[in-house]
């Protein structure tokens, strides 16, 4: 099941949230693990469980699904918060 989001207002406010944290030598993101929940609850996303050291984050237009450490103060390499966006939908 795939969402096309080019062009959805969902889209652009993605690119919004997380331009402010762009790296553009490596045209990525960086930031930390509690920053990127603090965007992605921003864009509607939600914890749809806890495990035992991640929680499960979802997003509801798009049913994407990804796992999320609570190490809050984590830096999170620009790879994955890119793969985490990818498993929501939102990218």
């Amino acid at each position: 099941m795939g969402v096309a989001l080019i062009g959805c207002p969902l889209f652009f406010c993605v690119y919004k949230i997380f331009d402010n944290t762009h790296n553009a030598r490596y045209n990525k993101w960086e930031m930390k693990t509690s920053e990127f929940t603090r965007q992605i609850s921003k864009l509607g996303c939600y914890i749809k469980r806890h495990g035992k050291k991640h929680d499960i984050w979802a997003h509801p237009i798009t049913g994407g699904e990804t796992q999320v450490n609570r190490h809050g103060s984590q830096e999170l390499s620009p790879g994955i918060v890119d793969g985490m966006l990818k498993k929501l939908g939102l990218k």
